[in-house]
């Protein structure tokens, strides 16, 4: 569970130490102020946490305890009159309610009530069957009323929000213990292969793969690829267009330009040799910045989604993998998924619905959804080759993944 400040950590961690687990994700809400219990079910609501609707047998039964103004709707809001007779009630009903996994009791205190009374009643609702969060803003007594609460075990807070995150760890928690944990996958490669050509490169002094030797590891590991020929030539860049079928795509390789977009190093949807011959033409003219550029050529391929699967190495937690939206999306939005190394499928999957553009892959408003199944596989097919070439692969971007 990632938290992003110390007080955070501290919020959580308070709920996970001190109630039990709950059984699902649906939360009451009993206060005696409308606002903070609005604002309590919003983080929640926020946090993907359910706000349920009791059953008509328990709004029955506390309609009975509260006056005709107050609400028997989740939230329940008891309106400042409540005192601790009507918290003790109310909790102890909705506590029972089998559309409710949690509670969070919110006590903004009047003058005229005492806190720590119904820190007592809170507290006695408390008893471990499903869990209780409270947030305390009282004034007389409400120092000894928090005090007695801390001391049977049910975190306060200042503040809904607070109880609203740490309600979130407490679901979070669940649904990570209950979580499969997937299978490890091995497929059937040629793992001596990439290691050869790694081995080729370190005895050249080189830290980092020709875009061929890219191609050889990846083909060793049986990642699907377009097809593509070396041009050293305009008429061989023709011939191998004819021999591809048109349309395609010209770009360079070089080994001291990486993004080869910045420099115009891709030309795509050539449809004819005209077109590839005046592409060929201006990348050769790129050899000005490396004498050892080549050209290569490539079917156009069209339709589906990029995506991009990468990995690298943290100095803590070993190789990290990565999955997201590819093409320019990653450096524009910025939307990936990381997971620490080796995954399982389900671990796979979970990559793959935890980025915001999951929709787009699944199949937004009709379109056709990916091939979940190939992705899946192409990151596991990754995960092994970072297993079989360890310690020797130290970053790698495979994008666009079409």
């Amino acid at each position: 569970i990632r938290v992003s400040s110390l007080e955070e950590m501290f919020v959580k961690a308070s709920a996970l130490a001190n109630q039990p687990i709950p059984a699902g994700d649906r939360v009451a809400i009993v206060t005696n102020a409308g606002g903070p219990g609005i604002l309590c079910t919003d983080s929640l609501i926020g946090a993907g946490i359910q706000i349920p609707e009791l059953t008509k047998r328990t709004r029955t039964a506390i309609a009975k305890v509260l006056p005709p103004e107050a609400s028997t709707r989740n939230p329940v809001d008891m309106i400042a009159s409540a005192d601790a007779s009507r918290y003790k009630a109310v909790l102890e009903k909705v506590k029972k309610d089998p559309n409710v996994d949690a509670i969070v009791a919110i006590f903004v205190s009047p003058i005229m009530i005492d806190a720590y009374e119904v820190a007592r009643a809170i507290a006695e609702a408390a008893d471990g069957t499903k869990p209780v969060l409270s947030v305390f803003m009282g004034k007389q007594r409400s120092d000894e009323g928090a005090e007695l609460l801390r001391s049977r075990r049910v975190p306060v807070y200042r503040f809904p929000e607070e109880a609203a995150s740490a309600m979130s760890a407490l679901v979070t928690y669940r649904q990570l213990r209950e979580r499969p944990q997937g299978r490890m996958a091995r497929y059937k490669v040629n793992r001596a292969a990439a290691r050869k050509v790694i081995a080729a490169a370190r005895k050249a002094g080189r830290t980092e793969l020709s875009p061929v030797e890219v191609r050889q590891v990846l083909a060793a590991y049986r990642f699907p690829m377009a097809p593509a020929r070396t041009a050293a030539s305009a008429a061989e860049a023709m011939e191998a267009a004819i021999d591809q079928g048109y349309p395609v795509v010209l770009k360079i390789e070089s080994d001291t330009i990486s993004h080869k977009t910045d420099v115009g190093g891709v030309k795509v949807d050539l449809r004819n040799a005209d077109e590839v011959g005046a592409a060929y033409k201006d990348l050769a003219g790129l050899k000005s910045r490396d004498p050892d550029l080549q050209v290569t050529v490539q079917p156009m391929v069209k339709g589906g989604q990029e995506v991009i699967l990468g990995m690298t190495r943290d100095p803590q937690f070993g190789p990290l993998l990565m999955f997201g939206l590819g093409g320019i999306f990653v450096e524009i939005m910025k939307d990936v998924a990381i997971r620490i190394h080796p995954v399982t499928d389900e671990g796979a999957r979970l990559m793959i619905r935890k980025i915001k553009g999951y929709p787009l892959l699944a199949g937004h408003r009709g379109e056709k959804a990916v091939d979940m199944d190939l992705l899946v596989e192409s990151l596991l097919r990754l995960s092994q080759m970072v297993t079989d070439l360890e310690p020797d692969l130290a970053e790698m971007d495979m994008n666009p993944f079409i």
